[in-house]
């Protein structure tokens, strides 16, 4: 228990997500392009329900605290060669019936790792599938 009864001992949570290329995302693919949705099975997503029952329960409390969702990816495979832009937009909704909601502007993950000091190839290059 911390000195302070208004801040909490960080609750962090990580779970595996399940991948799949969908033509009913957030909006209609361009020509030539995929879109892939990250989901939870229904595992993780009790899991992250308890986690938020614990914040909520911390809130009522009055207790402070920030939180952080962050997305990695660990591994994989390439279905085709990767372009020389890597495009990437997040968008989130709660529910598999829920409407989408934009969390980014579409940004070139490439561009993005060279102007974070990492080579233009931080890009993993992953084997084909």
């Amino acid at each position: 228990t911390p000195e302070d009864a208004s801040l909490a001992a960080p609750i962090a949570l990580t779970v595996p997500l399940k991948i799949t290329p969908t033509v009913d995302g957030p909006r209609a693919p361009k020509a030539g392009e995929v879109i892939y949705v990250f989901g939870f099975s229904e595992a993780a997503a009790a899991r992250m329900a308890q986690a938020q029952g614990r914040i909520k329960a911390l809130r009522a409390r009055d207790v402070a605290g920030l939180g952080t969702l962050s997305l990695s990816l660990s591994g994989g495979c390439l279905r085709a060669p990767l372009d020389q832009e890597f495009p990437a937009a997040t968008w989130l909704r709660t529910s598999p019936q829920g409407r989408y909601v934009q969390l980014t502007r579409t940004a070139d993950l490439r561009a993005l790792a060279a102007t974070e000091g990492a080579a233009a190839d931080a890009i993993p290059s992953w084997p084909p599938c």
